[in-house]
């Protein structure tokens, strides 16, 4: 009997002791899981945190956005042509004299129709009957005292020779009266630069009716003297 009864308390040690091996052995590995899994978000924090920085930095840098803006090249950098001095004697403007656009003017050797030599000096501009804008030359100056002068003609070569052109200036903003010229004629208008600081020479096709027989070509030769 006390034999049964020992073998019945040894066999509930036994169970009772690896029950409580099995719970000992499960908190160990719980607790050690739990470990791993808070130090593993600590190093990904720590390696992620300078590369974020960087970036950002990067990103939002005012220094490099300022350096790149400031070199670049503005669209329009040519300035415009100073004020002529109007010095002894007598001298021939040319293009390079002119403020303001030039597109439709030309420089080189052109002869007057009715003339047997190219006109000295010569600036060329084509035009077109029933336009209602002049073509202009503008030329600045100091306020000095001198003589503006322009002589005008029809270019020999022009492929309308039945238009009427016409020639004139204006004068700080004032329109001079003009004078026009046939085919075969020559005009030539005048001022004076004293306190003047703007002068336009303005020509234009003055033919009324229009021929519409093609462009007319205008030369016009423009002189500064003391």
């Amino acid at each position: 009997m006390y034999q049964g009864i020992g073998r019945g308390i040894a066999a509930s040690l036994a169970v009772i002791g690896l029950a409580s091996l099995a719970a000992c052995s499960g908190n160990s590995v719980s607790s050690s899981s739990s470990e791993f899994s808070k130090a593993a978000p600590s190093t990904v924090t720590v390696t992620a945190s300078p590369t974020a920085t960087s970036a950002a930095g990067s990103a939002a840098d005012p220094t490099t956005q300022s350096t790149t803006e400031g070199t670049e090249t503005p669209a329009d950098s040519q300035s415009p042509t100073g004020p002529i001095t109007v010095t002894g004697g007598e001298r021939t403007l040319t293009l390079a004299d002119v403020s303001g656009q030039t597109d439709a003017w030309a420089a080189g050797s052109f002869t007057p129709a009715g003339a047997s030599a190219p006109l000295d000096g010569a600036l060329r501009t084509e035009l077109s009957c029933g336009s209602t804008a002049p073509n202009l030359l503008e030329f600045r100056f100091p306020r000095a005292p001198g003589t503006l002068t322009v002589q005008a003609a029809q270019d020999g070569q022009a492929s309308n020779s039945d238009d009427t052109l016409s020639v004139g200036l204006i004068v700080d903003g004032k329109p001079q009266p003009a004078k026009n010229f046939a085919f075969n004629q020559q005009a030539s208008v005048q001022t004076n630069l004293s306190g003047v600081t703007v002068v336009k020479v303005a020509v234009t096709d003055a033919t009324d009716p229009c021929t519409y027989n093609g462009s007319s070509a205008a030369l016009v030769v423009v002189k500064v003297s003391s």
